[in-house]
């Protein structure tokens, strides 16, 4: 009842519900055989795909707000986002009940997402607004647990250890430009683009840049990021629709990121922990897209590396369906 109410309020700031791209994600670790740290997310966005300076549907505080911001065109496309994420986080040794103070704690996260895109056909300019439930009141461990027995795997057993209820609200900036372009015979071509996102909230602060290579054939001019520190990358839905031709399609893409993480909720919060913060991550991230008609399918793999005093990975997979209406 809580996260119901809470989602209420957050659809007081816009008046728009309606959206022409529907996108559905899932990430999980189980494709390395590993179970541990950022370990599963499941998440579903509305995106509006392009509504150009319509004031009756962009009616809302946040809106505004972001109109008084001073480098923005006029004639720029806006496009608005609604999204929901849950997102889980485990210690590396699932096997004990009791409390482990020198590992990550466990934690279920429920966020709610509101972003507002400018953008043209090789930039976006994203402005977002999160707010996100942490502990028991997101049901962390209820979702592991069904998720465990869907693909055969022992539950965990310290969720009585996890983080307890807190609520967080954050805003992010992201920019992106599709800075390079080549085009080849029979609808085939290769793009470079940059992203560059800054977080700053009680749930997170930091800043994570980088730069994309994608080759692709029949392809929409869609956004290949390097999205955000975890969690779907909902850029991708942007300008989707920008395929004109109903014909098969697919890209191929390659990533490298920096990551700097001066706050993370998780694992800087409760001091009875003795880990490492997390500061300074590289990464690098893998795309396989598939276009068919109105439908998207995205599968990704993705390794961040923390530079720690004790250096740590982690890898995980995205499996993503967008369907453009």
């Amino acid at each position: 009842m809580k996260l119901l109410k809470i989602f209420t309020i957050f659809l007081t700031f816009t008046s728009f519900l309606y959206a022409d791209v529907h996108s559905y994600s899932f990430e999980n670790d189980a494709i390395f055989k590993t179970d541990k740290y950022y370990t599963n997310s499941i998440s579903y966005s509305w995106l509006s795909n392009k509504d150009t300076n319509n004031q009756k549907i962009y009616n809302n505080y946040f809106y505004n707000f972001i109109n008084k911001i001073p480098f923005q065109k006029e004639k720029e496309n806006q496009s608005i986002q609604l999204g929901f994420e849950h997102f889980l986080f485990t210690p590396d040794d699932i096997k004990k009940t009791e409390k482990i103070t020198d590992d990550l704690p466990y934690a279920g996260v429920a966020e709610l997402q509101l972003s507002i895109y400018r953008w043209e056909e090789k930039y976006f300019h994203q402005f977002g607004l999160s707010l996100s439930l942490v502990g028991p009141s997101a049901f962390g461990k209820e979702v592991q647990n069904t998720t465990h027995d869907m693909i055969g795997a022992h539950h965990a057993n310290g969720w009585d250890n996890q983080l307890e209820d807190s609520l967080n609200i954050g805003i992010n900036y992201t920019y992106s430009e599709r800075f390079y372009t080549k085009y080849f015979s029979n609808n085939n071509k290769i793009e470079l683009i940059n992203q560059i996102r800054f977080d700053l909230g009680t749930d997170i602060r930091g800043v994570i840049g980088g730069i994309n290579f994608r080759y692709g054939y029949n392809t929409p001019n869609n956004f290949a990021t390097i999205g955000k520190t975890i969690g779907a990358n909902q850029n991708y839905a942007l300008n989707l629709d920008s395929k004109k031709n109903k014909k098969f399609g697919y890209s191929i893409s390659y990533g490298v990121f920096y990551n700097y993480v001066d706050y993370f909720y998780i694992t800087d919060h409760d001091k009875s922990y003795t880990i490492n913060p997390i500061n300074d991550v590289f990464g690098k991230i893998v795309g396989f897209d598939f276009y068919y008609k109105d439908y998207t399918l995205n599968i990704s793999l993705k390794e961040e590396v923390f530079l720690s005093e004790k250096k740590n990975s982690q890898k995980w997979g995205t499996f993503s369906i967008k369907k453009v209406f």
